[in-house]
């Protein structure tokens, strides 16, 4: 009924997304953890309170007081790396259905393809420079 190389394109891509779905739970599980937290930015004689909950932390790797420009940016960078998980999800399971229902032409399965290699290659150019900016700033991101 169906190839052999039809099942085994059919299984990459498949996994491909369930990878890219569990990547993007575990963020989004991350950043909804870290957006409990109170009303205010920062920590000590700075602290700022906000209207709205902008997830910041209101603390660093010292236990020492915080600037809330700083917890502020921290919160918007998690905010930033779940959107980054969950639109690269999207565009795996947007090019694995093209692929998938492509019905064996040409162009739509290099569209496809092509869809796919981009969001993998935006996955690895987002965590290299996550790691890049955790060897640079001390103490890291997070």
């Amino acid at each position: 009924m169906y190839s052999q190389k039809y099942k085994l394109k059919f299984l990459i891509v498949t996994t491909l997304a369930f990878v890219g779905l569990l990547t993007a739970v575990a963020l989004v599980s991350h950043s909804s953890q870290s957006a409990l937290a109170s009303t205010q930015c920062g920590k000590g004689a700075t602290v700022v309170h906000t209207s709205i909950d902008l997830g910041c932390r209101g603390e660093d790797n010292a236990g020492s007081d915080v600037n809330p420009i700083l917890d502020m940016l921290y919160a918007f960078t998690r905010f930033l790396t779940a959107g980054v998980g969950i639109v690269i999800v999207g565009s795996v399971v947007v090019g694995g259905l093209q692929y998938t229902t492509a019905q064996g032409e040409p162009q739509k399965q290099a569209a496809a393809r092509g869809r796919v290699i981009s969001a993998l290659g935006a996955l690895v150019l987002f965590l290299f420079t996550f790691a890049l900016l955790q060897w640079l700033i001390p103490g890291g991101l997070f």
